[in-house]
């Protein structure tokens, strides 16, 4: 009998992202049984946007802001299958296969992803790492065997707080935290689960473009200092390099005539241009970089 995998992902009122991401998701949906989405935020006319992208998969909505640990734990709740993937809305997938070799890696593992130190204060994370090789498998593409899952219950995906003096696999540390998944991953390294790890971009094949999900929360503006998000924070002076701006635009001219949010879609660009005027960036060389993506992925 062939394994049911479902992957979640959590995606924050960016419709750019979300776009991007199904565009690139319609190209490898074949190689699992679908997606698990969770979609949040302040802006109703994008949640709703972004649901309805994603009707023909399970979808929970929220108009209020939730991460993704929360997202994660939330749809966990739903999944029934016999591999879990976790993606963020960030990551990207550009060719055929890539999900199908992840998941053949589970033949002889437990879990497979990218490693990462996430866990504060850096000394925890590198006696942790020390004991059982990372300490988390990150939310960008992992996939696990949803029977090892089972031997954790009940766990989260959620950051973890750790108070003065608790142990961790057997070590006692001071306060620390522990972020997204790494709780999680030790409770499954306790349990014996193995892990395939590698690295967290593969160019051409896939990338994280890490971060974007905080654009419309850290970066991009009204002209009044309201983010767009839509929560009223002002971040506009957040330090952001010309890389990172260059993805946020890149996902938005490459999927914009798809949007029918004008308003938002208007708000979106002069954002980007804000931003880049802010920090002395050339418009011109964001549009070269974008476009260069376009010729190394292969895209449209």
């Amino acid at each position: 009998m062939q394994n049911k995998v479902f992957v979640f992902v959590v995606f924050v009122p960016d419709p750019f992202l979300a776009l991007y991401f199904k565009r690139l998701y319609d190209n490898w949906k074949d190689e699992v049984d679908g997606l698990l989405v969770q979609v949040n935020g302040y802006r109703p006319e994008v949640v709703d946007f972004i649901a309805d992208l994603f009707k023909d998969e399970f979808v929970i909505k929220h108009y209020h802001h939730s991460n993704q640990g929360i997202g994660f734990d939330e749809l966990y709740s739903h999944f029934k299958g016999d591999i879990l993937g976790t993606m963020c809305s960030d990551n990207f997938i550009y060719r055929k296969g890539v999900i199908t070799d992840e998941i053949a890696k589970l033949e002889n593992y437990d879990a497979v992803g990218s490693g990462g130190l996430h866990i504060r204060p850096s000394i925890m994370a590198d006696k942790v790492a020390e004991k059982i090789g990372t300490c988390r498998l990150n939310p960008f593409m992992s996939f696990w065997k949803a029977e090892k899952l089972k031997e954790i219950e009940p766990f989260t995906f959620q950051a973890v707080n750790i108070e003065k003096d608790n142990q961790i696999l057997g070590v006692s540390f001071g306060e620390g935290r522990l972020d997204v998944m790494a709780d999680m991953y030790i409770k499954f390294a306790e349990k014996g689960g193995k892990a395939f790890i590698h690295e967290a971009d593969n160019p051409p094949y896939w990338m994280h473009a890490s971060g974007l999900s905080s654009g419309v929360y850290g970066h991009l503006m009204h002209s009044d200092g309201r983010n767009l998000a839509g929560n009223n924070r002002n971040n506009e002076k957040c330090n952001i390099n010309i890389e990172f701006l260059s993805w946020l635009y890149h996902c938005y001219e490459t999927t914009v005539k798809d949007c029918p949010l004008k308003e938002f879609n208007n708000e979106y660009l002069e954002a980007i241009k804000r931003k880049a005027k802010l920090f002395n960036y050339d418009f011109e060389k964001i549009k070269e970089i974008s476009n260069a993506k376009k010729v190394e992925f292969g895209l449209w």
